[in-house]
């Protein structure tokens, strides 16, 4: 009965209960409990933990013979390396976890979970080949892994919960293909599973992923009143952790930037402040260019010259650390619009110097920021910035 329940907290994203429902586990229900362990782990961003615990936990199936628990922890420990960007030892994992699925195939024990086993797997080999750039490739193995999530119901109750984490992986690089379409479509099922499931997290994430689609596709009135939903949603969890405290940092950065873009600027600064002071309760720490760039765009909006100034040199210092860190990918941690969008607004407050004291110096880097934001908005389909960057070109044009 305990191990019923244990699963039943994980699909409703009740990840604190579940922890303390898994010490008190018995053997060989302890077996399965791990495995949440290990997943609950990196779901709250503990990464390290994660790999420790799944480290623990091969150890603990290799000493009671259990080979098919030791593959179902090496794949969800590859997915912890793969989220701390460790790839090669996460290819390492990989390579171990093919020789079990080798060895183990033919088995009873293995025929239980194929499911689950190749729905996940499926999924860590997607990403492989997303990290290698081979787009296509990455869909159709995604493709694959929602297709068996929904062949056929899974007798395993926690199955619902990789069913969902692979409609948001798949839509996601949707996203990232430009196939708008399809990722709405997509984000709209995960959010009707995570209903089914009643797991909050889940219905607002979903929630969360088709205001991205709105925020690509140009639909800013949209996005905005659904992120207002999104933000409204955070007052219903009672169980909240720091995956859940990022989200809420990136809906209330794309709200500063919608506002302002409605002319709504005390709505703006009203959300800044909220921003400002969970990254500070919270210890954010990897969010150090969201806080700044929300602030850079409010000075920016300003009529004021030392806060247009002062937005300058906000965005300056934002990019010269984005540029050391080369952080520019879309990880669920650094999100792949701050590098976009501060070069967007770098570039029209070099417009605006250019034009207001006629300084020639900047010319060589408005001609680096607009070869490096289109390249940008091409490579992850941000037709939006796209249009923005061309907007900016052509002006560019007009005043030399």
């Amino acid at each position: 009965m305990s191990l019923n329940l244990l699963l039943d907290l994980v699909d409703a994203g009740k990840y604190n209960e579940a922890w303390i429902e898994i010490d008190s586990l018995e053997y060989p229900d302890t077996l399965e409990g791990e495995f949440w362990r290990i997943h609950i782990s990196w779901y709250k961003f503990h990464s390290r933990e994660s790999i420790k615990i799944a480290e623990e936990a091969i150890d603990m199936a290799d000493n009671n013979n259990q080979p098919i628990w030791k593959l179902m922890y090496y794949l969800s420990g590859s997915i912890a390396l793969i989220i701390l960007r460790e790839y090669e030892l996460a290819l390492e994992w990989i390579d171990k976890l093919e020789d079990l699925l080798d060895q183990f195939q033919d088995t009873t024990e293995y025929r239980e979970k194929e499911l689950e086993i190749q729905h996940m797997y499926l999924a860590i080999k997607a990403y492989v080949h997303l990290r290698g750039g081979l787009l296509d490739d990455s869909i159709d193995l995604y493709e694959q892994a929602v297709a068996i999530g929904e062949k056929q119901a899974s007798s395993w109750v926690g199955f619902n919960t990789i069913r969902s984490i692979g409609y948001s992986t798949l839509g996601s690089v949707y996203l990232l293909k430009g196939r708008f379409d399809d990722a709405l479509e997509i984000f709209k099922r995960r959010l009707a599973l995570a209903y089914e499931m009643k797991n909050l997290i889940f219905i607002w994430r979903s929630q969360q992923q088709i205001t991205e689609v709105y925020w690509k596709t140009n639909q800013y009135f949209d996005a905005y009143h659904n992120l207002q939903i999104v933000l409204a949603k955070y007052h219903d969890f009672k169980d909240t952790n720091e995956f859940i405290w990022r989200h809420k940092v990136q809906s209330l950065f794309k709200l500063i930037i919608l506002t302002l873009k409605l002319s709504k600027d005390e709505e703006a600064e009203e959300y800044y402040q909220e921003l400002e002071k969970i990254t500070i309760e919270h210890n954010l720490e990897d969010f150090p260019y969201t806080l700044k760039l929300s602030k850079a765009l409010i000075l920016k909006s300003s009529n004021k010259l030392r806060d247009k100034v002062a937005a300058l040199d906000l965005l300056i210092e934002i990019i010269n650390e984005i540029d050391k860190s080369k952080l520019y990918v879309s990880d669920g941690i650094v999100d792949d619009n701050i590098p976009m969008i501060t070069l967007l607004n770098l570039y029209d407050l070099y417009l605006w110097e250019l034009k207001s004291t006629e300084n020639e110096d900047v010319i060589g880097d408005i001609d680096e920021l607009s070869s490096k934001l289109i390249f940008l908005a091409l490579s992850y389909n941000s037709l939006p910035i796209l249009g923005e960057a061309i907007l900016l070109d052509a002006r560019y044009n007009m005043i030399t």
